[in-house]
């Protein structure tokens, strides 16, 4: 069994994070448990009703290779300092020394951030993105908001604004005025075919066209909860925001290409794009993302 018993961040750290382990248990088989997600079982299928996420692979709850060990050691801890590997690194899951761990305890406590499984993540993803489908009530209300945002339209780009936290976060590199975003969403225009519109995505209440200087652009607030909006934001044809684990989880989820803003002076590209979440990407669903990033330079 793998536990990760520290909570690391908000929601979209926490399903990040998750993600990996169920992917790897699902491959290697196993249990994965995180009492850390409680605040948010409520607003997924694969958690709702439930004390802790507890998620048991396919193949079973016992890891492979663990029936061939003679002794299994009751609690192992793998803990790294400050939640990083290596001077900043990821904790490879994948690797034989973890595997082997693993192997010998009956739980495995993994006391960081940084475990990932990449691998896994790509073979196995469609495991999280069941568990973690949101509940009806949350997904109902985005896909509301999704249906009459497309209306009229040839493709949606969801805009992740972090205007609250990021002015610190990071010594605040990827803090952006409300203007920086609106210059973005001009590129972003005009690097696309056809007509396109924007659900934007933000921690402060949307201000009107006038206050951010978005009169000439096409755009429509998000549902405004953050389930709803991290679901809203995996239907939309593509993503744009800083460098952020809710926008991240949106582009897994929903196979939607993203593009990371990491600096004011920016340049939105197409080829810039990155069509998945992390490690070896997923192929975008044709539907949402093929057609519609055509560059109107190509």
């Amino acid at each position: 069994m793998l536990v990760t018993p520290l909570p690391y961040g908000r929601m979209g750290n926490r399903l990040c994070l998750a993600a990996h382990f169920i992917c790897h248990v699902e491959k290697h088989g196993g249990v994965y448990v995180h009492p850390a997600f409680q605040p948010y079982n409520r607003y997924f299928e694969g958690t709702r009703g439930r004390l802790f996420l507890r998620y048991v692979s396919s193949k079973g709850p016992v890891v492979e290779g663990a029936e061939h060990v003679r002794w299994r050691r009751p609690l192992s801890v793998w803990s790294e300092v400050f939640g990083l590997d290596r001077g900043g690194g990821d904790v490879h899951m994948d690797e034989e020394r973890f595997l082997e761990l693993e192997r010998r305890s009956r739980v495995l406590a993994c006391a960081a951030w940084a475990f990932r499984d990449r691998e896994a993540l790509a073979e196995c993803g469609d495991a999280a993105r069941v568990f973690f489908r949101p509940v009806e009530r949350w997904r109902d209300a985005a896909e509301r908001v999704v249906e009459e945002a497309r209306r009229g339209t040839d493709a949606l780009v969801a805009v992740h604004m972090r205007l609250t936290d990021y002015a610190r976060f990071n010594g605040g590199a990827w803090f952006f005025s409300r203007e920086q975003y609106g210059r973005w969403m001009a590129q972003t225009a005009a690097a696309l075919s056809g007509k396109i519109r924007f659900l934007v995505f933000s921690d402060t209440p949307p201000p009107t066209a006038a206050e951010a200087g978005w009169s000439a652009i096409d755009w429509m607030p998000g549902p405004g909860h953050p389930v709803a909006d991290i679901h809203a934001m995996s239907l939309c044809d593509a993503i744009i925001g800083p460098p952020s684990t809710f926008s991240g989880w949106a582009s897994f989820y929903g196979r939607v290409p993203r593009l990371e803003l990491k600096s004011a002076g920016q340049i939105v590209r197409v080829a810039d794009f990155s069509p998945c979440l992390s490690g070896p990407r997923a192929t975008p669903s044709p539907e949402r993302s093929g057609e519609s990033m055509k560059s109107t330079t190509a």
